[in-house]
């Protein structure tokens, strides 16, 4: 439980800090307008984000979470998610079509992150002390990873 706990907090940093970087990148580096900018980058976290988290939990559904399959599914989906946030920050200033749809990408994937955590410790922990598993991992994902994030 530990480690689904920091890999949480390190998780929800990453997509805090992200969230609050976005608009200002989008508006500096491509000259856009920052209402444009915003919109841009909460289409990306919010069109994106239901598809991510549907496909985190379909191996959940197939009951594939644990078998060697689903961990190298999710090794290469970590991976994927990384080229194409990568991709997605080098493009060229003005390419803002090609620069949302990486990101997007990149954001949908990451995104199956939550389903899979969600129903893994919602597998591991005994129903009695369910709500205190999540309250737990709540905790430093949520306010600890967005204290830091936006700073």
């Amino acid at each position: 439980m530990c480690l689904i706990i920091i890999t949480g907090a390190l998780f929800n940093f990453i997509m805090y800090a992200l969230a609050t970087f976005l608009p200002a990148f989008i508006s500096r580096y491509h000259s856009l307008d920052l209402r444009l900018s915003t919109t841009i980058a909460a289409l990306a976290f919010g069109l994106t984000g239901v598809p991510g988290l549907l496909l985190g939990g379909w191996p959940r559904i197939a009951r594939l979470s644990f078998a060697p399959v689903a961990v190298c599914w999710w090794l290469w989906a970590t991976m994927a998610a990384a080229i194409f946030l990568g991709l997605a920050f080098s493009q060229l200033p003005g390419r803002v079509t090609a620069f949302v749809a990486l990101l997007g990408r990149a954001v949908m994937i990451a995104f199956a992150y939550y389903a899979s955590v969600y129903a893994t410790i919602q597998e591991i922990v005994p129903p009695s002390l369910r709500g205190t598993a999540m309250a737990l991992y709540f905790l430093p994902c949520t306010s600890w990873a967005a204290a830091l994030g936006r700073s």
